[in-house]
């Protein structure tokens, strides 16, 4: 925890994920250490693997080993480190590569949060259809799946979900991808096309970022939007680093 707690702006999913599973057989998350010469955690959830560290010589064989054994769907970790695992893969597995940067909210001016409502698992579906109208998700996801991944949170708190109804139909979302003990990931922020006239992602966003900060949370957030990125450049939030996922071509 001393490794990842020193490398929290590279890590913060793993860091998260293992302070709120622990390392118990019966946990949902795997983790893989090594540590000599250099040191590299791995963390498998679902069918990602998260990335920490640095890839020393005398571990890319069992990295390469390990990623080859559970062929998992997405690599997700540091930019750098993506990119050398990805190049010490080779043509065994090809791997959509995008990345995007890691940001700490500040602060966050206050808007009108009316109509901002907790969604249950019940809504999960809609939250996944209305998710992977981005193609950034739809490229991870498939609704069902990521449906299920949603319900998951909720139901073990590890994440909180809020939206936007008009008639009806989930028009605006938002959530924590994970949280605990004072650290918090935002995510699936996304307004429905026919609704983007309208500030409701600023709405969503100032909603769910004041309210943690009331409750004492330190929120990272993932982009690799450019306007997004200019955005919170704009509004000085703390630029962490770059990260980067390659996703699994079938």
């Amino acid at each position: 925890m001393d490794f990842l707690q020193t490398h929290l702006d590279d890590c913060v999913y793993i860091y998260v994920d293992v302070m709120y599973y622990g390392l118990k057989k019966n946990s949902p998350i795997k983790v893989w250490i090594d540590t000599l010469p250099a040191s590299i955690v791995i963390m498998q959830y679902c069918d990602c693997f998260q990335l920490c560290g640095t890839l020393g010589e005398d571990c890319k064989a069992d990295v390469v080993k390990l990623i080859r054994t559970y062929n998992p769907h997405m690599l997700y970790g540091e930019e750098n480190l993506v990119r050398q695992v990805q190049s010490c893969l080779g043509n065994a597995a090809r791997y959509e590569f995008t990345s995007g940067a890691v940001y700490e909210f500040l602060s966050y001016r206050k808007c009108p949060g009316d109509g901002i409502v907790p969604l249950s698992t019940a809504d999960m579906r809609q939250a996944a259809a209305l998710m992977c109208m981005d193609k950034g998700f739809c490229s991870n996801y498939d609704i069902e799946g990521l449906a299920r991944q949603l319900s998951g949170r909720l139901e073990t708190k590890m994440g909180r979900n809020f939206g936007i109804w008009r008639d009806g139909t989930l028009i605006g979302h938002i959530a924590t991808f994970a949280e605990c003990r004072g650290l918090a990931v935002t995510s699936g922020l996304i307004v429905h096309p026919a609704y983007r006239d309208k500030p409701y992602g600023t709405m969503l966003e100032s909603f769910l970022v004041n309210m943690l900060f009331q409750e004492g949370f330190k929120i990272f957030t993932f982009v690799n939007d450019p306007r997004r990125i200019r955005l919170l450049k704009a509004m000085r939030q703390r630029l962490c680093g770059r990260y980067a996922k390659a996703v699994l071509v079938k």
